[in-house]
């Protein structure tokens, strides 16, 4: 039936290989290509003749069947659904430049059809809500009379979308033109093309919704194009063979055993046809028939199951769901995080809470009394200075936060790591861990141009590394913390410390700008963001990792003061006991899914665990350390002994020495800050010889409290110490 030409051979041949140099060089757009039949060809409301779709079967991946995939998602093995970011491109050229209230249009058609909805919003009895949403990130607008003509696998194809295309491993690029041979839009398979240059959805721009190719203009075409791109096969596919009455309905036809086979793709909108008469009557009703717009109105439950595995196996970053939380079971296939994400902040904005997962075999800790024997020893020291990078990544006027907002983060991550909550009031039975923050430097960058993808990264993106690589700081001795408006939903994320040997360029921290205290993300916006995913930054798990089971030494977080919990919290349920046998839930501690007004504590074991974790793997941070560490190495180059950064006393009222040795001649600098990062004052500045140097610090003029010195010298890294002001 399909008329193939060598060309179009060598293209399915590049396609099912991954061979993305064969399209590299530009190809005209001539002779009649594979779709041009008498089957495809479609008779518009003005007369004009069109191709209904493009898209070509490239090959199977391994196929399994509907139980199967039912049985992975009620395991949680398989989200159901997911979070789609959406880059439009517009590309026009005497015509076809459409506005953004149709592209937005568009988009919500696709959020109807997708939900088991009609194009107007109504419900569809029996189609699948698929749990699939689309979330327009931007739209661009390009005139380029070549790409506005482009078809499948012409030079013009890949040099639009090597051009336009933005995030394609993490995001649907949808561009709309009007394709040469009158060709309505086309789509690439997740198994063929998931992730590369060429992967997307290319659509008429006269099919989006309210434009003139009636009656293929409600926007169905879209629908149907996404269809592959989430790895749906044409109903029609392999013609009678996929009928359920046959062996083949799992291995032949579109490979879903509810969408009744037809031998012969739909034209119109006919009542009763019946093709395969076996089978039962034809799906023209189906979205990935050839039926009008007006026609189509669902997906069907086995469409839905297929498009999850397909998904989960080649585009599994779809859906924030996918990377909020992978430890729990739930018993709705529609949403497997029902229980403790996604939340809904008061502005009715979907978040997930933490998109931070271990990778490989936990990392153990000795027993808490074995830490604490070392502590005692100085083998391991008890909290530290830790200094703060911030990097503010914003868009226009969006997430440019001001300097107040960084400040007082600091101010909750000193408060939360010493037993304090939000207001500074100290809670019974929380741990005063010993941490300390000060803020050490502030970078801002707006994400435009090439920088754009930067303000919406996601975990593991090319978005991510590129805006590290270029805004990181001394990872091996600060923290770099990032603020941004992640992609997919996400509040934020962190590495571990035993990650930073390996890519210490990707260390740190990333919050939702909004989420900082003071932001608009109630009730998320009190800064726990940020001490939850320091938390793990020192080497903390989530409590609920590893649910009820287990040796407390050996599984869940690994810390035994800290009752297990079988399913993540969501907001702050009084009573909640998922694991009867260890208590209560820890729902207060910042290692849970809480809300920020529900946090309050850090216990004894996790402040044990995070010593031992830095001490291993962070071991330039904290002034305890580094006066452990620095003490008889230092010496310039006549050999003589230099003395450590300290203060001597520490702690002191209100006068204290402040001594030092420098390697080799050159700037000094030492300053005094305040918690909050503020300079209090400079005790030198200049140049000074090799050598050991004292200076007297008299503090009668400040209030009691902790504050930071700060040590910069040619021929040694910056330090940083601890002074404590007792009146």
């Amino acid at each position: 039936m399909k008329r193939r030409i060598a060309i179009l051979a060598i293209l399915a041949l590049a396609l099912a290989c991954f061979a993305l140099p064969a399209f590299a060089a530009g190809r005209p757009n001539v002779g009649p290509p594979t779709w041009a039949n008498d089957e495809n060809a479609r008779t518009a409301d003005n007369g004009e003749i069109l191709y209904r779709c493009g898209t070509e079967k490239r090959g199977y991946h391994h196929e399994i069947t509907q139980d199967q995939i039912d049985r992975w998602i009620s395991e949680n093995r398989i989200v159901a659904g997911g979070v789609i970011p959406v880059y439009f491109h517009v590309i026009y050229g005497s015509e076809g430049n459409v506005s953004d209230a149709t592209v937005a249009q568009q988009i919500q058609v696709l959020n109807y059809n997708y939900a088991g909805k009609d194009y107007n919003g109504n419900t569809i009895a029996g189609a699948a809500n698929t749990g699939y949403t689309f979330q327009l990130v931007s739209v661009s607008h390009t005139r380029n009379n070549k790409w506005y003509r482009m078809t499948p696998g012409t030079g013009a194809e890949q040099q639009a979308k090597a051009a336009l295309g933005v995030n394609q491993g993490s995001a649907l690029n949808i561009y709309s033109c009007k394709p040469g041979q009158n060709l309505l839009g086309w789509s690439y398979f997740p198994q063929d093309m998931a992730g590369q240059t060429l992967d997307g959805v290319v659509i008429h721009y006269g099919s989006l919704p309210g434009e003139y190719l009636a009656p293929y203009n409600l926007g169905g075409t879209a629908t149907h194009e996404v269809g592959h791109y989430l790895g749906l096969y044409h109903t029609f596919q392999d013609g009678c063979a996929g009928a359920d009455t046959s062996p083949g309905c799992t291995t032949g036809g579109d490979r879903v055993c509810d969408t009744a086979a037809e031998a012969t793709a739909t034209s119109g909108c006919p009542a009763g046809k019946n093709t395969c008469a076996s089978d039962g009557v034809d799906p023209i009703h189906n979205y990935m028939d050839y039926s009008t717009d007006i026609c189509y109105t669902n997906f069907t439950a086995g469409q839905d199951t297929r498009m999850n595995t397909i998904v989960t196996g080649y585009r599994s970053w779809i859906g924030a769901t996918r990377i909020a939380n992978l430890e729990t079971p739930s018993t709705d296939k529609k949403d497997p995080y029902a229980e403790h994400g996604p939340a809904v902040a008061d502005n009715g904005e979907t978040v997930y809470r933490c998109a931070t997962e271990e990778h490989g075999t936990p990392k153990g800790a000795p027993p808490e009394d074995q830490i604490r024997q070392w502590m005692s020893a100085n083998r391991v020291a008890a909290g530290g200075v830790i200094p703060v990078n911030f990097h503010v990544i914003y868009n226009g006027s969006t997430g440019n936060v001001p300097e107040s907002w960084l400040d007082q983060q600091i101010v909750v991550l000193n408060r939360n790591y010493a037993g304090k909550d939000y207001n500074g009031n100290s809670v019974p039975g929380a741990s005063n861990t010993g941490y300390t923050f000060f803020k050490n430097s502030v970078t801002r960058t707006n994400a435009t141009g090439s920088r754009r993808k930067w303000f919406t990264m996601t975990p593991g993106s090319g978005a991510e590394a590129q805006a590290k690589s270029s805004l990181v700081v001394n990872p091996t001795t600060t923290l770099n913390l990032y603020t941004a408006q992640p992609g997919q939903n996400l509040l934020g994320w962190a590495t571990f410390p035993w990650n930073l040997a390996g890519n210490p360029t990707m260390d740190g921290v990333v919050i939702h700008w909004a989420s900082l205290p003071g932001g608009p993300l109630a009730p998320y916006n009190l800064g726990g963001t940020a001490s939850h995913e320091v938390g793990h930054w020192v080497g903390l798990y989530h409590t609920f990792q590893g649910g009820c089971g287990g040796d407390c030494a050996t599984t869940g977080d690994l810390v035994c003061d800290t009752p297990a919990e079988g399913t993540a919290t969501s907001g702050c349920p009084g009573g909640k006991d998922t694991c009867p046998a260890a208590g209560l839930d820890p729902i207060h501690n910042y290692m849970d899914y809480s809300t920020d007004i529900c946090y309050d504590n850090f216990t004894t074991g996790q402040d044990a665990r995070a010593d031992f974790m830095m001490a291993n793997y962070r071991p330039a941070i904290g002034s305890a350390r580094q006066l452990a560490e620095a003490a008889g190495k230092l010496q310039n180059a006549a050999g003589k002994q230099l003395v450590e950064f300290r203060a001597v006393p520490n702690p002191f009222n209100p006068r204290t020495k402040i001594e030092f040795g420098t390697v080799r001649e050159g700037r000094v600098s030492v300053r005094v800050f305040d918690i909050q990062g503020r300079l209090v004052t400079t005790v030198v500045d200049r140049r000074l010889p090799a050598g050991n140097h004292q200076y007297d610090f008299d503090a009668s003029k400040l209030s009691s409290g902790v504050y930071l010195m700060v040590l910069k010298a040619e021929g040694r890294p910056q330090e940083v110490r601890r002074l404590s002001l007792l009146k």
